[in-house]
């Protein structure tokens, strides 16, 4: 039989519970964008349970405005062809359950993503000086434009 008092306890513990984690993946969020330098960056796993199937699960930062968000997908492989990819702080906790397993590899792959951005930033730094260097100087009294 069942026990109205025990479903209405069990019901605030699953609530508080699930506020809790949403908070949790909220300051996860919140530390990404306190990072001074951010790049793009995406993780997939395959075998997430999500409402008792399996599936692939996709996390990516990524800038969304002026802002940085974690954005989820799910899929049935790693392509993610048609996925609809969501902001994770508004996704299901099945999801965000799974997400958590995941931001320590985010972690690590932005890591990496940072290391090839300045890489990148550096070349790209050195053609401009390079192509700057090669320039003859401007004749004295032409002015830009004309």
């Amino acid at each position: 039989m069942i026990d109205p008092a025990k479903l209405i306890a069990n019901s605030s513990k699953l609530h508080e519970a699930s506020s809790a984690l949403s908070a949790r993946v909220v300051a996860f969020e919140d530390y990404l964008n306190s990072l001074p330098g951010k790049v793009p960056s995406a993780i997939c796993r395959e075998g997430a349970i999500i409402d008792g199937r399996p599936v692939y699960l996709g996390l990516m930062f990524k800038r969304d405005g002026r802002a940085w968000k974690i954005y989820a997908a799910t899929g049935p492989d790693a392509k993610f062809d048609g996925a609809e990819w969501k902001p994770l702080t508004e996704l299901s906790i099945p999801v965000k359950i799974e997400a958590v397993s995941l931001f320590a590899p985010l972690l690590n792959q932005l890591q990496a993503d940072q290391l090839t951005s300045i890489d990148r930033i550096g070349n790209a730094v050195r053609d401009v000086e390079r192509l700057l260097n090669d320039l003859p100087s401007p004749a004295v009294g032409v002015t830009a434009g004309g």
